[in-house]
């Protein structure tokens, strides 16, 4: 790409590293044109400060919702840990998990929830290139699947990772089945 950070942004193209500087832009943007098992981020770039993503997804498996899981680096062993607030309607509650093979980022409308719901998740993964600590990361996450009371959740997911490598890779999929046409992932690139 030629040109500025805010030419890039106006029209529609990922920016170069150089064109960051200490701001923010999209260094990965996918919308699924079909059912995909996962959404696979490769060669992320050790250059920034900070990852966040965006992601806009639905399940296809047979229920209302099913779970959306996070790997890193291709890691499938058990060095996942992670803590849970969730709520729907007026009941909070909140759970731990230890050495898991993936971390949770939340739940998504699947193939029995109301037609055209989608989930929504924030994925902030800080100082995600350095090499002498764990990653900890927070996600942010809603979802629907219908229109009476206990079918709205919202799911706050503190995340750890027991690696110190620096993260080259995200695989986001869900717990059954696959993600839905229209599933739109944007990794974020934050500073420099």
């Amino acid at each position: 790409m030629t040109g500025t950070w805010a030419s890039g942004w106006a029209t529609g193209d990922v920016v170069t590293a150089a064109e960051f500087k200490k701001t923010a832009g999209s260094i990965f943007d996918s919308t699924l044109g079909a059912s995909a098992a996962n959404v696979d981020i490769t060669g992320i770039s050790a250059t920034y400060a900070h990852l966040m993503m965006s992601v806009y997804a639905r399940g296809d498996n047979a229920s209302a919702n099913t779970s959306m899981l996070i790997q890193f680096n291709g890691d499938t062993a058990a060095n996942y840990d992670y803590q849970i607030l969730q709520a729907f309607a007026a009941a909070p509650a909140a759970s731990e998990t230890f050495a898991a093979t993936s971390a949770f980022m939340g739940l998504i409308p699947a193939n029995t929830a109301g037609a055209n719901l989608f989930g929504s998740t924030e994925f902030f993964l800080p100082h995600y290139a350095g090499s002498s600590n764990n990653k900890q990361s927070v996600s942010i996450n809603s979802l629907k699947t219908g229109t009476t009371t206990g079918l709205i959740g919202v799911y706050l997911i503190g995340g750890g990772w027991r690696s110190t490598a620096a993260v080259n890779r995200i695989t986001i999929f869900p717990v059954a089945g696959n993600f839905v046409a229209g599933t739109r992932v944007n990794l974020h690139a934050l500073g420099a």
